[in-house]
């Protein structure tokens, strides 16, 4: 864990600038978008994420109207997570989480679908039998017929995600803050050294903050 603040301090001594406070917010920001920048890098070059940039939450679900998808002539209980999700990062097969459980000690299992494969998948031999999940809207919707399921309160998510600080779990708060913030000093040197070469530009006000390599 980082505190941003004191890395915005350091980063304005590296560019000679007074940190005044929209300086400061636009420094934070540029570490924000330079370390999910980095964990896109790792993901498509097949590169071990750090533990830090891993989060693991609980969150709260409720009953919702299926999307017309049946099982054996019958609705599969379908939840959906009561506060929106934040932004994951594409994994690898186009999958937006690390896992998605639910029950004791995450007993059950959810793989990644989308709307559109949904129905092929529950109604294929053994499809029934497993746990589905979709991202849409910024929300989780799961789908089984699990008795622990149907008396499940909360969902545990696993992913690495755009900005931690989006996080809120389930009891509504936000998960992690810019003094405690999901990120390990090896990423943070290295996103120094990116602001040294002149690879990451701290934006003079307040437009989107740009990588040599997204140009």
């Amino acid at each position: 864990m980082i505190n941003l603040e004191v890395e915005a301090t350091n980063i304005a001594s590296i560019i000679d600038k007074p940190l005044s406070f929209p300086l400061k917010r636009r420094i934070i920001q540029s570490i924000i978008t330079a370390r999910a920048y980095l964990l896109r890098q790792s993901i498509v070059r097949n590169r071990n994420i750090p533990s830090e940039c891993m989060q693991t939450f609980a969150t709260k679900i409720e009953k919702v109207k299926p999307f017309s998808i049946y099982y054996n002539s019958a609705y599969l209980n379908t939840r959906r997570t009561v506060n929106t999700i934040a932004t994951p990062l594409k994994l690898d097969f186009d999958t937006p989480f690390i896992s998605v459980t639910a029950g004791v000690a995450g007993s059950i299992n959810f793989a990644h679908s989308d709307l559109n494969s949904l129905q092929f998948n529950v109604n294929t031999k053994f499809g029934g039998k497993v746990g589905r999940y979709i991202y849409s809207n910024e929300r989780v919707y799961v789908y089984h017929n699990h008795p622990q399921f149907m008396a499940a309160p909360t969902i545990s998510i696993k992913g690495v995600f755009e900005n931690p600080l989006d996080i809120v779990d389930y009891s509504g708060q936000f998960r992690y803050s810019e003094e405690n913030f999901p990120m390990n000093m090896d990423m943070m040197t290295t996103i120094k050294d990116m602001i040294r070469r002149g690879e990451l530009v701290i934006p003079p006000d307040n437009k989107e903050v740009t990588i040599d390599g997204d140009r």
